[in-house]
């Protein structure tokens, strides 16, 4: 491009304001040109903080009056769709947080749109640009470690207390420069709230774009605590190769608890366990060999400004895409079918399987 890329934020919360917002601004490519949110007095706050030039309380709005190349969507989990879809539309490039969206019809449908329009989707996974992910990826498709056979995961989290909508016993835990994380969607049944579509759908594409595969049917339980959404899940899968998994997630640690969040890959010819909160990787064959490299610093074992900055390289025809739209497509069929089990006592329920493998 010969002018600068023009990005709109469509949701300027907690999030958006922690990583997105200044990941964009540090790229000198970027204009960023409009933000969105429901409350006039804080998209206007953050619009004077950021020094944005326009900011709207209605997307359509926004849509309608800018030219953009591309756009965040970091609003409500129930409004991810309309937005997404509508910027697709318009033939602009976007970046998602996650869940993608709450319905498996819905991720099709946004995956199919921007492979039509030759467009870009980004997921917003972290966790999915530290080098020890890219390289437990990497020996996973070489096929050194051979077949998977059995793929383990584990995440514990504080998310707990915004299931009880008491954003309070985050004070002095959470950093937030402008605004605090907001809880009700967290709280909200009918709103993508729950460890599933709030956690779950972090662990889950961690291990579906590690392995490169995909969940064929589930099998899944879910405790609901004294609130309305799922506090902990346990999912037993089988995946589209043959082999089988187990994914466990809870968000019952205190607040201030650094969590846990581990994956194990087992295969024909050794396995690999990735520990995201310690930093650390391990890759044994079953020849002997050992491969563990140094543990990340502590600042580079969640790199939230990865993903937006990646989504402007793309935007400019310059990298790979590490957490492409395929994958939360992935993920929301899983997690459709997860929710559907645990609702029949767990029940065995197939996963609609994606069309594209884009995103292995």
């Amino acid at each position: 491009m010969n002018r600068k890329v023009k990005i709109g934020v469509v949701g300027t919360g907690w999030w958006a304001t922690y990583a997105h917002i200044p990941a964009l601004l540090a790229r000198p490519e970027v204009e960023l040109a409009a933000l969105c949110r429901r409350s006039l007095e804080k998209v206007r706050r953050a619009a004077e903080v950021y020094k944005v030039p326009s900011y709207y309380t209605d997307w359509r709005k926004m849509f309608e009056s800018e030219a953009l190349d591309g756009v965040v969507v970091a609003t409500s989990h129930v409004a991810h769709y309309q937005v997404a879809k509508a910027a697709l539309e318009n033939k602009w490039h976007v970046l998602m947080e996650k869940p993608m969206v709450l319905k498996t019809s819905e991720a099709n449908e946004l995956v199919e749109l921007a492979h039509r329009n030759e467009l870009q989707i980004v997921m917003s996974l972290p966790w999915n640009y530290t080098s020890h992910v890219r390289r437990a990826r990497e020996v996973i498709l070489s096929g050194e470690l051979g077949e998977v056979q059995l793929v383990s995961s584990l995440f514990a989290s504080c998310a707990y207390e915004t299931y009880r909508s008491n954003l309070d016993a985050y004070l002095g835990v959470m950093q937030a420069p402008l605004f605090r994380p907001g809880a009700d969607e967290n709280s909200d049944p009918e709103g993508g709230g729950g460890q599933g579509y709030c956690q779950v759908s972090h662990s889950a594409t961690v291990a579906f774009w590690v392995t490169g595969l995909s969940a064929q049917e589930v099998s899944a339980h879910m405790h609901y605590f004294d609130v309305k959404v799922d506090v902990a899940d346990s999912v037993n899968f089988r995946l589209d190769n043959g082999g089988v998994g187990v994914l466990a997630s809870t968000g019952n640690l205190r607040p201030g608890d650094p969590g846990q969040h581990t994956l194990s890959v087992y295969c024909t010819r050794g396995y690999l366990i990735l520990d995201m909160v310690a930093g650390t990787l391990m890759i044994r064959k079953h020849e002997g060999s050992v491969e563990c490299p140094p543990p990340l610093k502590e600042e580079e074992r969640y790199p939230r400004f990865a993903p937006a900055d990646h989504f402007v390289g793309l935007i400019l025809g310059i990298g790979e895409n590490l957490s492409p739209g395929e994958l939360g497509q992935k993920t929301v069929n899983f997690l459709d079918a997860v929710y559907k089990s645990a609702a029949n006592g767990g029940v065995l329920l197939g996963v609609e399987q994606t069309s594209n493998a884009k995103g292995r």
